[in-house]
């Protein structure tokens, strides 16, 4: 065996074909819709029920956004959820998020959620209906489960 070589896979090669792949094998497909005008409280409370980090916000049948429990919380006066009762979704969102297609690659995908900030990006078909969310979560997932020599271990030290 001293003779034989192994073939030599580099991170760069594995992270092309990562790249590569369509987000729809990474995307989130049970995604819950919320409306802009629904109460901020009820909405935090539905995806902690629905143990969801995120929620599509749509105005009508339009995506206007993607919203995290993380970000309806950041608004939360200091007296927490039941003293913001009269503030709306449509008020602690920034409308005008980008949208991708199926085919788009999980390196288009990424790149959009990194350059411009984004907890989430809504994947959508040809007329606009919503298929699925990739976030950053899924996008870690597929690189640690691609990972060759199985889980990353936590430094000793």
């Amino acid at each position: 065996m001293s003779g034989a070589t192994r073939p030599v896979t580099t991170r760069s090669t594995s992270a092309q074909d990562l790249g590569a792949v369509p987000v729809t094998a990474v995307m989130v497909r049970d995604v819950p819709v919320v409306d802009g005008q629904d109460p901020v409280v009820e909405v935090w409370q539905r995806l902690h029920d629905l143990d969801s980090p995120m929620a599509v916000v749509c105005d009508g049948t339009r995506i206007v956004a993607v919203v995290s429990q993380r970000t309806l919380a950041m608004w939360w006066p200091s007296g927490g959820p039941c003293e913001n009762g009269g503030r709306r979704v449509r008020d602690v969102i920034d409308p005008g998020i980008p949208t991708v297609h199926p085919h788009t690659t999980v390196r288009e995908a990424a790149e959009l959620i990194n350059n411009f900030g984004l907890e989430g990006v809504p994947v959508v078909a040809a007329g606009g209906a919503l298929r699925g969310l990739v976030t950053p979560t899924e996008l870690i997932r597929l690189l640690a489960e691609a990972t060759p020599d199985g889980p990353v271990a936590a430094p000793k030290g």
